[in-house]
């Protein structure tokens, strides 16, 4: 099989040979300067008024949007949806300490529901959690046990 380059005359009208790769700059299509400000024209952030943001914001809100995702979010997600929905007061809901505070979840399957998050300060939030994962862990040392009587011959 024979190697060869296909050449063809430049697109410019300067007659030089060029080859098939591109060369950039020399063979590149050139744009009036007509072209390239209907380009930028087109490609410039057109300004919106404030009825019509609010207006396209409202239309595309929560369930409406085409990337919601529902109780299927994440974590950060459904922090950021009751930080928007839930103003939080710096007062803990089981102390009643006036400090900064947390959003902890009651149920732990992170829903989005208002009444499943309460605001507990730092210390509140911790002991919380470690209650919880205490909790899960007796539950799954008495399944486990109860996995292992049942296989024991």
């Amino acid at each position: 099989m024979c190697s060869q380059t296909i050449t063809k005359t430049c697109e410019c009208g300067c007659g030089e040979l060029v080859g098939r790769r591109f060369r950039a700059g020399h063979n590149a299509r050139m744009r009036s300067a007509e072209t390239l400000r209907k380009i930028g024209d087109a490609s410039r952030r057109k300004v919106m008024s404030p009825e019509a943001r609010a207006k396209i914001s409202h239309a595309t809100r929560d369930d409406k949007n085409p990337a919601w995702l529902g109780d299927a979010a994440g974590y950060s997600a459904v922090h950021n949806w009751i930080r928007k929905r839930k103003p939080k007061t710096g007062r803990c809901q089981n102390c009643g300490a006036q400090r900064h505070t947390q959003w902890a979840n009651v149920s732990r399957e992170y829903r989005r529901e208002l009444e499943d998050f309460v605001e507990l300060c730092v210390p509140c939030h911790k002991r919380y959690d470690l209650n919880c994962l205490r909790e899960e862990n007796e539950q799954l040392k008495a399944e486990i046990a109860r996995l292992r009587e049942a296989a024991a011959p």
